[in-house]
């Protein structure tokens, strides 16, 4: 493969998220995407209590979730508001309640017009 090829397939992603809009996802939002993550990396049956087994019962107590506390997220509440701040940051996303409803672009000529 051509190597300018190559280096733009690696950078588009990157710069398309670093000067296209910013994502905007709630916290909960961003707790269910690491949940996703934390299944997805799992291997085997019975991640969580919620899951179920190959001969369809619910895992329970007999889930990894239980086996190795805290190995692998499950629940909104394994994941704490530092974890949330940290993907924000990783993933550029912004919380939608940070940003105002009826944002007002400001035009700095209108501040000399003002002063004369």
């Amino acid at each position: 493969m051509n190597w300018k090829l190559f280096c733009a397939i690696l950078v588009f992603p990157l710069s398309a998220n670093a000067f296209g809009e910013l994502k905007a996802m709630t916290d909960d939002e961003i707790r269910q995407n690491i949940i996703k993550a934390s299944l997805k990396s799992f291997e085997g049956e019975c991640p969580c209590p919620y899951s179920r087994d190959s001969k369809g019962r619910e895992c329970g107590e007999d889930s990894e979730y239980f086996r190795s506390r805290g190995k692998i997220l499950c629940y909104r509440q394994d994941i704490s508001i530092a974890d949330v701040n940290a993907y924000r940051l990783k993933y550029t996303i912004i919380d939608p309640k940070s940003v105002p409803q009826n944002r007002q672009i400001l035009d700095p000529t209108e501040d000399a017009k003002k002063s004369q």
